[in-house]
């Protein structure tokens, strides 16, 4: 009974890991649409205010558009994702990666892209734990995990570089430790406000609306 049990749960964490995966890699292929010609609409305001954090290196006036948190996380990402990409991988020294991007500006909009996909995907994972939380059913909550995961709001969002994905992120983890300490409401202490607050803080940084 006990072995059935495990073999049950194992088999559900596959099956959410699998659809995430599918869901990444699928993304990622058509991440780079309208390049370096084209980008969203929505794209340009959020790639000024991320460049913003950059500008005491770039020279580029400072232009912060956007609520700070998304871009400011966005901008860590980016450099991240060049760092692990042009630096590590591809063993470029910091001369080479900056006349890159000097005659590639559009990359600085590809990895903001895939720093969405990355939160978007995080996203989802906690998502999934909401799920388990409530206590629903696997064969409800799965049909409607997966609806929502391939949906054109869930496509839109995880392809574009812009502050929705950090939105959902933090939107998604306040419900999460709602959840968390409403079943146990006994826990929820000094820890928990602070918890809440920063939380509250990063959403309101993220998106005024």
């Amino acid at each position: 009974m006990l072995i059935n049990i495990c073999a049950k749960k194992n088999l559900v964490f596959l099956l959410i890991i699998f659809s995430l995966l599918v869901f990444f890699v699928s993304n990622l292929k058509i991440i780079d649409y309208g390049l370096p010609i084209f980008d969203n609409s929505d794209e340009g305001a959020f790639t000024a205010s991320s460049l913003s954090y950059l500008s005491a290196i770039t020279g580029i006036k400072s232009n912060i558009l956007d609520p700070i948190i998304a871009p400011l996380i966005n901008v860590f990402l980016i450099l991240f994702l060049t760092l692990l990409n042009d630096f590590i991988i591809g063993s470029q020294n910091l001369l080479e990666i900056k006349n890159k991007f000097y005659l590639n500006p559009e990359l600085f909009t590809y990895y903001g892209r895939i720093a969405s996909l990355i939160i978007t995907t995080a996203s989802f994972s906690i998502l999934f734990l909401i799920f388990k939380k409530l206590k629903i059913n696997f064969l409800i909550y799965f049909p409607i995990f997966i609806s929502l995961l391939f949906s054109m709001f869930a496509n839109d969002i995880a392809i574009r570089n812009g502050k929705n994905s950090y939105y959902l992120l933090f939107f998604l983890l306040q419900f999460y430790f709602f959840l968390k300490y409403f079943n146990k409401i006994e826990k929820f202490n000094l820890k928990s406000y602070i918890y809440f607050a920063l939380l509250a803080s990063l959403a309101w940084g993220t998106n005024y609306w």
